[in-house]
């Protein structure tokens, strides 16, 4: 698709405005984590692992916080 003007882009900055719903998030961190899984498996330096365990932890934590929305709003 060619951008040619701004009412072009209206479609895609709508959709950020809204904030993912949990189970939203839980799909994205999925794709994430198969990422971060074939990033593991081919990773050879210590220092390649120190980063990714950054993202492991930020996934983690963020796997969480979706599941407990997702248990609050259900009222569990």
């Amino acid at each position: 698709m060619q951008i040619k003007n701004k009412a072009d882009l209206t479609p895609g900055i709508a959709a950020n405005k809204v904030q993912a719903t949990p189970e939203q998030r839980l799909i994205i961190y999925a794709d994430l984590e198969s990422v971060l899984n074939k990033a593991r498996a081919n990773t050879r330096h210590n220092q390649k692992t120190q980063a990714l365990e950054y993202l492991w932890s930020w996934l983690r934590a963020n796997k969480k916080q979706a599941l407990n929305e997702i248990e609050h709003r259900e009222g569990k």
